[in-house]
């Protein structure tokens, strides 16, 4: 793949999530004579995302099923908000799950019988049964259910796993409750980087990866993030975008853009 290429594929990207989104600031383009682009999605699932997360749900699924895209780009997805998932010095990794309580309701109808004087002409007055029904809603039982409160796809060179892995991890994930530590999944995402099972999924020489943070607002662990994003760049020349959803960029997202080296300076 040409240098102008794999450009077209960062911006293709970008514009889709953008399509979506507001962010922060147009990004610069990457220069790279790679043959393959890695992306890497760090989504922000807390719960201030509330009904926002369709709107990544929807962006994510129209770039992974771009054809253009596919043939020429892996995907990875890490969820994140108060925690992540744990991600191991050898590449293996643990994601959270919760079990959650579905009341399943039913109907019941309840009549009695009761007894009214009634005037009846001819007959005079006559007390006379009349009959009542109501329905009301009940609980009959629960559904327990397990699910995963953060979700985790490596990069998988096999594209039909890849694929499926990335849309089985869109539609199982929801918006939690809790906080935004977006130091969290920078610090799993350099463990991961820096583990030969990531290698092992990509053309150490040849291949690009970036990473794209998406987030809804005002997160902690600020400082934290800036200092992977920074590291990331310097290491592995891998650089952190930021797209905001339903909101305007702040000031924390720009840091954490500028550390990665996609916030272009005035």
């Amino acid at each position: 793949m040409s240098m102008s290429s794999l450009k077209k594929i960062v911006l293709i990207i970008l514009l889709l999530s953008l399509s979506l989104s507001s962010f922060a600031k147009q990004p610069p383009a990457i220069s790279t004579s790679g043959s393959k682009l890695n992306v890497i999605f760090l989504v922000d699932n807390s719960g201030s995302m509330g009904n926002k997360y369709n709107q990544v749900k929807q962006a994510l699924t129209k770039l992974i099923t771009n054809k253009s895209l596919a043939s020429q780009a892996n995907f990875s997805l890490l969820t994140w908000g108060s925690n992540t998932c744990t991600i191991y010095s050898n590449g293996n990794y643990y994601c959270p799950r919760s079990t959650y309580r579905t009341p399943v309701y039913a109907t019941r109808q309840y009549c009695y019988t009761y007894y009214q004087w009634r005037y009846v002409y001819g007959y005079g007055w006559r007390y006379e049964p009349y009959r009542s029904c109501y329905s009301y809603r009940y609980v009959s039982h629960y559904t327990y259910t397990d699910r995963y409160l953060y979700y985790f796809v490596p990069l998988n060179q096999d594209k039909v796993a890849n694929y499926n892995e990335m849309m089985k991890g869109i539609a199982e994930v929801d918006a939690e409750g809790g906080g935004t530590q977006v130091g969290n999944p920078m610090n799993a995402i350099k463990t991961y980087i820096n583990s030969a099972e990531y290698k092992k999924n990509i053309n150490a020489e040849c291949d690009r990866t970036i990473i794209i943070v998406m987030s809804d607002g005002y997160w902690s662990q600020g400082s934290i993030a800036e200092q992977r994003a920074r590291e990331l760049y310097q290491t592995h020349n891998i650089p952190t975008f930021v797209v905001a959803f339903g909101i305007n960029s702040n000031s924390l997202m720009v840091n954490l853009a500028s550390a990665g080296q996609t916030y272009p300076k005035p």
